[in-house]
């Protein structure tokens, strides 16, 4: 009698990760480069995520002070400079 693993999306996304680093042959270089390239996109994307965070914290706690403004400003700098270079480099 066989049994069978239930897999969990992160077993069959590394399933499937596995799969086309095996298909690349030569070219498993520029496939690292871009899972990491897109992974730090994600990363900066994320940065504009957290300034709405900053931005609403402060707006349910009745700060009205300029630094929830600030922080959410160089997160957003941050985010869209970073975004624009692993664009550049993907």
């Amino acid at each position: 009698e066989r049994s069978y693993r239930n897999k969990g999306w992160w077993d069959e996304m590394l399933s499937a990760l596995k799969k086309i680093l095996d298909f690349s042959g030569d070219e498993k270089k520029n496939v690292y480069h871009s899972i990491w390239v897109s992974f730090l996109f994600a990363i900066f994307h994320m940065l504009q995520i957290s300034a709405i965070y900053f931005i609403v914290k402060a707006i349910v706690q009745k700060d009205m002070s300029m630094m929830p403004a600030w922080i959410a400003l160089i997160l957003l700098v941050i985010s869209i400079i970073g975004r624009s270079v692993t664009n550049y480099f993907s």
